[in-house]
């Protein structure tokens, strides 16, 4: 081991003047994928519920996840599975390359330090090879995609005070224009990131104007598009599919209609408890996949949240900053933002796994920032694991749940 951190320790020595590898390795290793999917098959295309995000637009008002569809029809015309490819392939490549920038501003901040470089890039190792991870940025053609690339280009331009202040809010409006769901995810990513900001630059009146203001008005702009949808004017589901799918050179299937007249209830639902009562019925009864959402919620989920919980709860006890501690304390309560997410989607895995995403970039990010407080935790628990050798296997055992299911 010894010998292990003293090549190490050489190897960050002769780097840390040249910081350009710790951005190139993770954007070539987070790249072989693509060219293997692209190699063995291209990027997968889907004709049914997700090939409808590729269509929605603005052409008969204001809907949310709209804009994707609006550039793509007003670019193309006809969305064909080709454009769609090809949407999907540069949704990566954005991926990929904003992640490259988080991961190497990460190692970057802790290249001087073993100890601290080894747990980050253990944990960013951990974070990237999540079966989540993986397969939105590389074979699934949904738009988390697209709305993960925004959100770690906005981590990475809240490290520069001028990029922040306008490159976060522009980021995260087309976020949201592109799927509301960003403000439950990805957005107290941000939030807490650029509220750490606001603190560490003297409560600068701009920094808290551009952060109070952006998760203000994200969030109006997400109950507006929820009204905004129920206000519509289609008189049928039929209808609805007409209209966007007239846009669409692939034909809309019979068994595939009646299965989207299912998934588009909410916006011909009378009030807000006929959609609830329909999606209980379509998600909690009707759904073939209930059992491993249990199964995934009690022994993934649940046990990986819980310890994030804790970890976040004792780092506020060893924050002395009153502020500090409410930044802190944002951690813990950002994930009951997932109680709307997993209660009105049939994809409760995914947002689990986007709420494991979120607190290891959280993580990641103070330990790359020397937080104290932070630090303080992770000495506890490295005290623990001494005295209980057994959580190490156990931790690796959850890694391996959420590798096979997540």
């Amino acid at each position: 081991m010894n010998h292990a951190n003293n090549i190490l320790s050489a190897f960050l020595e002769k780097r840390k003047r040249n910081h350009f590898l710790f951005y190139l390795v993770p954007f070539v290793a987070l790249s072989i994928p693509i060219v293997y999917i692209l190699l063995t098959g291209g990027i997968r295309f889907d004709e049914e519920y997700y090939s409808m995000l590729y269509l929605l637009n603005y052409d008969h008002g204001f809907l949310a996840r709209g804009l994707v569809g609006e550039v793509l029809t007003h670019l193309a015309g006809v969305v064909t599975p080709e454009v769609q490819r090809t949407t999907i392939l540069v949704f990566t490549g954005l991926w990929v390359i904003g992640a490259s920038l988080c991961i190497g501003r990460a190692l970057c901040k802790c290249d001087t330090e073993t100890d601290r470089f080894s747990l980050t890039a253990f944990l960013l190792l951990f974070l990237c090879l999540m079966s989540f991870t993986t397969g939105t940025c590389y074979y699934d053609d949904k738009l988390d995609k697209f709305i993960w690339a925004l959100t770690f280009f906005s981590v990475f331009s809240a490290g520069n005070r001028i990029l922040r202040c306008i490159f976060v809010p522009v980021l995260s409006f087309t976020a949201m224009l592109s799927n509301p769901i960003f403000f439950f995810t990805s957005m107290p990513l941000i939030a807490i990131i650029m509220f750490d900001k606001f603190q560490k630059q003297h409560y600068s009146p701009v920094e808290g104007i551009t952060t109070i203001g952006t998760f203000t008005l994200c969030g109006l702009l997400g109950v507006y598009a929820s009204y905004a949808q129920a206000h519509l004017g289609f008189s049928s589901p039929d209808e609805f599919l007409d209209f966007y799918f007239a846009n669409s050179a692939v034909p809309l299937k019979p068994e595939v209609r009646e299965n989207f007249k299912v998934w588009i209830i909410e916006y011909f639902a009378d009030s807000p408890a006929d959609l609830l009562r329909n999606l209980y019925n379509i998600n909690g009864v009707q759904w073939e996949g209930r059992t491993t959402t249990i199964s995934t919620t009690l022994f993934v989920a649940v046990p990986i949240l819980t310890v994030f919980i804790w970890f976040w709860s004792h780092t506020v006890k060893n924050e002395t900053n009153k502020f500090r501690k409410f930044i802190f304390a944002l951690c813990p309560l950002s994930l009951l933002l997932l109680v709307p997410t997993v209660l009105l989607s049939w994809e409760a895995e995914k947002y689990y796994g986007s709420a494991i995403l979120v607190h290891l970039s959280l993580l990641i990010y103070f330990i790359g920032e020397k937080d104290p407080a932070v630090l303080a935790t992770l000495d506890k628990i490295k005290n623990i694991v001494r005295e209980k050798p057994i959580l190490l296997p156990a931790f690796f055992g959850c890694y391996a749940a959420i590798f096979m299911v997540i």
